[in-house]
């Protein structure tokens, strides 16, 4: 079971959540040091203590992240960076 599980509910199409899955790894990777990559319609994501799936379906996104012991702390801070992103995104 995942420690993060975000999901959010858009009518952007696949293409344009596509593209804000990307912009909330470039901000993951940037402050957090994960590296992202698409396979196929899910872009994983993997670092130092995380690991996990954003996927940009038509009409939905979803975050879900595995966290090590040393990075539990950080959920509630890492969850919260999620949400806003994507809410500001959703906007």
């Amino acid at each position: 079971m995942p420690h993060i599980d975000v999901r959010r509910r858009h009518d952007l199409g696949r293409e344009a959540a596509r593209t804000l899955a990307t912009e909330l790894a470039a901000d993951l990777e940037r402050d957090y040091g994960v590296d992202a990559r698409w396979d196929g319609d899910v872009l994983r994501i993997a670092g130092r203590g995380v690991k996990g799936d954003v996927v940009a379906t038509d009409t939905e996104l979803r975050v879900q992240a595995s966290l090590s012991m040393m990075m539990r702390p950080l959920r509630g801070a890492l969850t919260r960076e999620i949400e806003r992103t994507l809410d500001e995104a959703l906007r």
